[in-house]
Parts: structure tokens; sequence; C-alpha cells
């Protein structure tokens, strides 16, 4: 290997650049942002592992495995965060958090043995057959993730949609081909594996340029970030704690039997304990029956009752002004609503509030952006980030 001595310094410089660039991510407290944060570090992972392979460490095997795992896991998580609501369901939905779950059960096998069999000395990786599976995963994962930034662009034409697709297509297009090789061949040659280090080089200088700039991200997507990530993060937990339990019973000699009936009873006690007390899901399963199992979906009587019974209890703004919300959150089944007063002067700018007036229409944020309205109105802009809103109506 005393011809590759020019990958280590690149794989440093990599680390260092990308490690550099994500602190800007993470002081913006957003979770959409902190998640593309997490995503570069994936890379950082992997040239640790490569660097690691170079001085035939003994953890590099591992350490590659792991950052195998987390970049097919991430990059969709991060992908998804960035797609249009309630657009695109079967891939919202559907595929990348079955991919991503996929990713999860492989990082669980991982930890329990090695996907890289052995590293001969003519520079191959060896991969076992289950590896040769994951890289079928990590192939479609990967691809996902690309196929999401570039909807995402589709619908908020935005200069940092076009350079965060840029970035994430040099990031990940040579580890799609890397994986696409590792599926027909079984092995990797070391020289392949490392060239990926100079692409990564090449989109860190990108990524360096796109940290100093802020995403555009509304609150529904962040929501939809932090509950994809919740569930994954969990199911992960779980598998993780699994391998543990797996090695201890196997340096013990125990019955592995005995501890998978085990944890399966543990895992579908937590979904009972989950189903009864989880006050969200009732909720959401009391408005999916009376929406869709009901005669008449609403008894507008009733809740106009109920909703003149309440606000004559209360002559205080906050209050009535809390009553109101609620009584529309229940009516639109809404997650919240905010209501804001103005004066004969709103605190947008005339020209839009004139446009809005004769608009008469809801207007979300998604569609804000979409009329590239962000640099034309900030002042509308600050509000909806400012007050967390998604849509706002006259």
């Amino acid at each position: 290997m005393s011809n590759l001595v020019f990958y280590p310094v690149v794989s440093v410089i990599s680390i260092f650049l990308l490690g550099f660039s994500t602190f800007n991510l993470f002081k913006r407290r957003s979770i959409v942002e902190i998640l593309l944060g997490v995503s570069v570090w994936t890379f950082i992972v992997l040239e640790i592992a490569k660097f690691s392979l170079i001085f035939e460490l003994n953890f590099a095997q591992r350490v590659l495995g792991l950052g195998f795992c987390l970049l097919s896991i991430f990059w969709l998580i991060t992908s998804i965060s960035f797609l249009p609501q309630r657009l695109y369901a079967l891939n919202r939905i559907v595929l990348s958090p079955f991919f991503a779950f996929l990713s999860l059960v492989f990082f669980f096998f991982w930890w329990i043995k090695p996907f890289f069999t052995s590293i001969a000395t003519s520079g191959v990786i060896q991969l076992s057959k289950l590896a040769r599976y994951f890289f079928v995963v990590g192939v479609f994962s990967l691809s996902i993730t690309l196929s999401n930034f570039e909807r995402s662009l589709y619908y908020l034409k935005t200069k940092y949609m076009r350079l965060l697709l840029v970035t994430a297509a040099i990031f990940l297009l040579p580890y799609i081909f890397l994986a696409v090789y590792a599926v027909i061949f079984g092995y990797i040659t070391f020289k392949i594996l490392l060239s990926t280090s100079l692409t990564t080089l090449a989109g860190g200088f990108l990524f360096l340029f796109l940290s100093q700039k802020e995403a555009f991200v509304s609150p529904l997507k962040e929501e939809t970030a932090i509950h994809t990530s919740l569930v994954l993060f969990l199911i992960g937990g779980y598998l993780f704690f699994i391998g543990i339990f797996v090695k201890l019973f196997q340096l013990f000699g125990w019955n592995l039997k005995t501890l998978f009936s085990f944890l399966t009873a543990i895992f579908l006690f937590l979904v009972f304990l989950f189903l009864v007390f989880s006050s969200s899901f009732k909720e959401r399963l009391r408005l999916f029956l009376l929406k869709n199992l009901s005669k008449q979906k609403y008894d507008w009587q009733k809740i106009w009752e109920e909703f003149t019974y309440k606000i004559s209890l209360t002559t205080e703004w906050s209050k009535l002004k809390d009553t109101i919300e609620q009584a529309i959150c229940k009516i639109l089944g809404a997650r919240f609503v905010k209501i804001f007063l103005f004066d004969e002067n709103f605190s947008f700018e005339e020209e839009f509030s004139d446009w809005f007036i004769r608009y008469a229409e809801p207007l979300t944020l998604l569609e804000f952006m979409e009329k590239e309205f962000m640099h034309k109105y900030p002042q509308v802009y600050k509000f909806f980030k400012e007050n967390d809103v998604d849509l706002i109506a006259p």
C-alpha cells in the first residue's frame, strides 16, 4: 500500500473540512439542518474507516460497516424532510422509511457480525453474502435520496435547493456506483473505495459554501423530520440493545430462542402501553373514525352550542382567543391554529397586503416560496418563520 500514501492526506483534509462545515448547521437549532449535519458526519465516519484501512487497524472493518449503514439511514431521513407536504406520499410514507428501516436491520446484523469478512493482501475487500444484500438496499436507498432532493427542487426552486441537490449528487453518486460494483462482483477493490475520498473532498468544498446559507424549512417539514427520526431512532435503539443481548448470550453460551422470545414479549408490551396511554394516537383514531365511518361527519349544532357556551364564559381576549383557536382546530382536525389581529396596517409590506386582500384565499408557506416572494417580501417571510406558521388566511 506504499502507492496509497496520498489518500490519508485527502481523508484527513475531508474530515476537518466536513467537521468545520457542519458547525454552522448545529448552531441554528433547526432539526432539518441538524439532520443534514449528521448526514454529512456519516462521510466523516467513512473517511476514518478508509484511513484505518490504509494503516491496517483492527477496528477498520467495523467502522466501515457502521459508516455505510449510517449513510443510508440519515440521508434518507434528511431527504424526506425537504419533500413538499401532501405530495409524494408513496416516497414519504412508504419507500423512504421502509429502506431506512432495512438499513437499521442491517445495522443490527453488523453489530453481531461484520459484513466485510477479510481484506486480502492484494488490496481487495471480500464481502459476505449478507454484505451484497446490504449493498442492494444501499443502491435503492441512495437513489431514492437523490430522487427526493430532485423532487424538492422541482417544487421549491431556490438557489439553496439547487446547491443542495448538486452537493448531494457529488457526495452520493460515487457510493451508488460503489454499491453496484459490490453487488455485481462480490468484492470492492481498495483503490475504488479510496477514490471516493476525492469526490467527498470536492463535495466538502461545496458543502462549506452551502452551510453558510440558511435553509428554508417549514414548521410542518420539521415536524415530519422529528416524527420520522424519532421512530427510526427508537427502532434503531431497540435493535442495538438486542445486539448487545445477543452478544452476551453468545458469550455465556445461553439459548438464543429464549432471548428472542423475551425481547419479543417486551416489544409487544411496549406497543400495548403506547396504544393505551398515547393521547395523540387515540385522538387521531377518533378523528379517523369520525371522518370515515360516521354518517354525519360533524354535528354542527352541537359544535356551535359548545363554542358559544365557552366564549360566553370569559371576556378576556387571551382566553377568548384560545377558545376560538381550539374550536377551529377541532373543526379542521388541525394540530394547532394561531389567530393574529391587525389594525388597519398589516405588519407586512403594503404591496403584499393589498395583493393578499384581493387574493382572498389561504396562502401556504410553500406557495409563498414557489411564487418567489421570499426576497420580494422579507417581512412576510419573517412573519412566517417567527410565528411557526405554515398557512395564513385573510
